[in-house]
């Protein structure tokens, strides 16, 4: 019988590099700023809907690049919401090592660290056990919940893990566990962290969050991003009722756009239509990636490195990415009796008979590059 709230985050990596900004000069150090702010809005999150528990699945900062002022700075925040309590299991990167701040920071009496020196921990004033399944090295083989047994059903039972879900990997395996091993220990809440995409997953009566990264971290995370707020109900026969919620956390967004610019002739022709298809785009909200397509006068080579310059003006970042091509007409250089027209003829019937589409953009690029070394004797890439 109890009942417990909590907020549940993961993987905010603090002091994250953002090498992937570094060309435009200061946007790695905002996008750190971001994390902070971030950071932030959980706190007063949890604050303001008055949470028993913060519970941190993992990878809270970046243990090759993290300051000590920042997690003075984290602590700080912790201190500010006591008498709520923060769980957190470390992940693999921030595990717990012996040069860890972990190990070695004295941080505010309102955190628990679950590890292997302590994997559980109780809390009888709302009845509620926190087990650990987290990262004591940089990579994991196996999670560490084979200690959890026999758990008491009077209480709430709530796991935290940083590892792999439902996915079987052969290399880096980081702590891979089930849905259906997860389900036959006995929880009423499953935390994970790790993957930066939300996950809702059911395994019989057994339900497994994963909130995500609260700010996204790369073109591979689009859309909103935030955290679990929940509440747990349980009865004196040992059901324990949830409920869970949803909320957007992310500062900015990422997102990735592609852009057919046929029949340019320069730079701001492109640039025009650039403008157009971001027109809609918060400027400031918005890390962008535009894919440029299509086929070109052979006479223009389009500058990407000033176009992506000029738009970095304008906007908080934006990466081009030049997938042009130059135009040929294909079926004059078929009719050909030289190399360029058997050339041109073998990639054809190799481009129609290939049903993989990545493979058939691959010949295609090839068709292209193949043409430019016959007639120039090099590549321009």
């Amino acid at each position: 019988m109890g009942r417990v709230k909590f907020l549940h985050c993961s993987d905010i990596h603090m002091d994250m590099p953002f090498t992937s900004l570094g060309a435009v000069e200061g946007r790695p150090a905002l996008r750190r700023q971001d994390l902070k702010e971030t950071f932030q809005r959980i706190i007063r999150t949890a604050e303001e809907e008055q949470v028993d528990f913060l519970l941190i699945c993992g990878d809270l900062y970046e243990h090759e690049y993290t300051k000590k002022s920042t997690i003075q700075f984290i602590n700080d925040r912790f201190k500010e919401i006591s008498p709520i309590r923060v769980i957190i299991v470390p992940g693999n990167h921030d595990p717990y090592i012996i040069n860890s701040f972990y190990q070695r920071f004295e941080w505010n009496q309102n955190v628990y660290i679950l590890s292997d020196y302590r994997s559980f921990i109780y809390f009888e004033d709302v009845n509620t056990c926190f087990y650990g399944a987290g990262f004591n090295s940089f990579n994991g083989n196996s999670a560490s919940i084979g200690y959890i047994e026999n758990v008491d059903t009077s209480r709430i039972n709530i796991l935290l893990m940083h590892g792999t879900l439902d996915m079987n990997f052969n290399k880096k395996k980081y702590n891979p566990v089930t849905s259906s091993q997860l389900a036959s220990l006995g929880m009423d809440y499953i935390a994970l962290g790790h993957f930066h995409k939300r996950v809702e997953r059911s395994n019989g009566n057994v339900w497994i969050y994963n909130p995500g990264s609260p700010e996204p971290l790369g073109f591979d995370e689009p859309g909103d991003h935030g955290v679990f707020l929940g509440t747990i109900t349980k009865a004196l026969r040992g059901e324990a009722t949830l409920d869970i919620r949803f909320d957007v956390m992310n500062k900015r967004y990422y997102k990735a756009f592609e852009l057919y610019v046929d029949q340019c002739t320069n730079d701001e022709q492109v640039l025009e239509m650039l403008y157009q298809a971001l027109k809609d785009v918060d400027r400031q909200k918005g890390i962008l990636k535009v894919t440029l397509k299509g086929f070109l006068d052979r006479e223009y080579k389009l500058d990407a490195e000033q176009l992506q310059r000029i738009l970095n003006e304008r906007f908080f970042f934006v990466r081009l990415e030049d997938e042009t091509v130059p135009d040929y007409d294909f079926d004059q250089i078929k009719n050909e009796p030289g190399l360029r027209g058997i050339f041109t003829r073998k990639m054809f019937s190799l481009i129609e008979n290939t049903l993989d589409e990545d493979e058939k953009r691959k010949l295609q690029r090839a068709l292209y590059f193949g043409l430019e070394a016959l007639e120039q004797g090099k590549i321009s890439i």
